[in-house]
């Protein structure tokens, strides 16, 4: 049986167990600061695709298995979360926003931005 297609499959950017090489991937591709996994890294799991053109880009990501931490300083453009399944803590500058399939976020540009991501979540963030 084929696995079920995930948003922007066309694109991956990682599929991984690996916590070093989605890091490097978490940091360089996407322009994080900090990366860290909460509980045992040995159950992580990390599926993310990502689309960029001139003006926009796409980026569909789903951990299983472990928490994950992810920091950014504030970027010159947006991005809006949307969560697909799960929940993320985000905290934008001195707020806090609870990211779940009820509610999105808008990330202003100029914000500096943590995200901790529950095991299960899956998101879509376009910027």
């Amino acid at each position: 049986m084929r696995a079920p297609k995930l948003l922007l499959d066309r694109y991956p950017i990682i599929r991984s167990t690996n916590v070093a090489e989605i890091e490097h991937t978490i940091l360089g591709t996407y322009g994080a600061q900090w990366f860290d996994v909460g509980g045992r890294s040995s159950l992580l799991q990390v599926h993310a695709n990502y689309w960029r053109s001139p003006g926009v880009a796409l980026s569909f990501g789903r951990n299983d298995g472990a928490e994950i931490k992810v920091s950014y300083s504030g970027v010159c453009y947006f991005r809006q979360h949307f969560a697909i399944s799960g929940s993320a803590n985000l905290r934008i500058g001195r707020r806090q926003h609870e990211l779940s399939p009820l509610s999105s976020c808008l990330v202003p540009a100029g914000e500096p931005l943590g995200l901790k991501f529950a095991p299960g979540f899956e998101n879509l963030v376009i910027r």
